[in-house]
């Protein structure tokens, strides 16, 4: 246990996976913690389960850290998928009004299929006015994760968009390595990043996609036609 948790800022945009001040060995723990988790895969097949503190899994996808455990880290659940063939599932959830809704599909390559292969990753980011609010916090968070999970094998760019096209001041232009000193500067870009301007997203989106290669995750509130 720790004395509090610290918030994302300008000048350190990740302060709030830091890991903050924790109690000693040895000192009294003052709470006495239980973590009960239910896991749903989702239809895809679930393999192995980790966790950073340690836990006891039980039948129907159940996970109880174990009693007396000290909690004095972050609980990560790492859940590994996979199947010996390639495995997909469609999650569909309508608008609460009108006859439009959301749809998350996820293709997992078959498990074991090798090691993995330098990816090329472009990030579009709609940072138009119809993007305000919540939905500028979660696309920005997104991005940011799906920066950290990149390597010094991988390439990426990350492009905001509106009435113009723009990219990360401190990084080169193009597609650059992801190093940690990149990743840094990108996710610091993001954590500044707020939704402003009007969207032009048939000309600009379609713009970047010419430019780089067609492995692109999009955030946006436009509609495409």
């Amino acid at each position: 246990m720790g004395d509090g948790h610290a918030v994302d800022t300008d000048a350190v945009p990740d302060a709030s996976r830091i890991t903050p001040p924790v109690l000693l060995p040895g000192f009294p723990n003052p709470l006495r913690l239980s973590i009960d988790v239910g896991v749903d895969p989702g239809g895809l097949p679930l393999g192995a389960i980790r966790s950073s503190l340690h836990t006891i899994v039980e039948e129907g996808g159940r996970i109880r850290v174990r009693p007396g455990e000290r909690a004095d880290r972050d609980f990560v659940l790492r859940l590994a998928y996979g199947a010996p063939g390639e495995s997909a599932a469609l999650v569909t959830v309508a608008d609460a009004e009108g006859d439009e809704g959301t749809f998350q599909l996820t293709v997992l390559p078959p498990a074991g299929a090798g090691p993995g292969r330098p990816r090329d990753v472009v990030l579009l980011l709609d940072r138009s006015g119809s993007m305000r609010g919540w939905k500028m916090v979660a696309a920005r968070r997104a991005a940011a994760r799906i920066v950290d999970t990149l390597t010094d094998t991988d390439r990426f760019a990350v492009l905001a968009f509106d009435h113009v096209v723009e990219a990360p001041g401190a990084l080169p232009s193009g597609l650059v390595a992801a190093t940690d000193r990149h990743r840094y500067r990108a996710v610091e870009h993001l954590a500044r990043m707020e939704a402003r301007g009007a969207p032009r997203c048939w000309r600009r989106s379609g713009a970047a996609s010419g430019t780089w290669p067609p492995a692109t995750a999009s955030a946006t509130g436009c509609s495409y036609w």
